[in-house]
């Protein structure tokens, strides 16, 4: 698969209310941008996860050969040195 054949992923197009287009590289940017990492606080551990990546962004890391971030980023203990929160 390359860039180039990958197909935007839109309700619109599902609903048929639209035709079928490529991803633009302007979408794609926008879908990856809202990719988080997000700090979460549970008893004296600080675990890093990031929120779900959507379709278009999931099959453009494919088509550039990149894996997929796990959800679980990072996990640090103690917080006993952290003021984050």
């Amino acid at each position: 698969m390359t860039y180039n054949d990958i197909i935007l992923e839109s309700k619109a197009i599902c609903k048929g209310l639209i035709d079928d287009r490529p991803l633009t590289v302007a979408e794609a940017m926008h879908e990856l941008a809202e990719v988080r990492a997000i700090p979460v606080k549970l008893k004296d551990n600080l675990v890093w996860v990031r929120n779900d990546i959507k379709g278009n962004s999931t099959k453009l890391l494919k088509a550039i050969g990149a894996p997929i971030p796990p959800k679980l980023l990072k996990h640090t203990s103690p917080l006993a040195n952290q003021s984050a929160f």
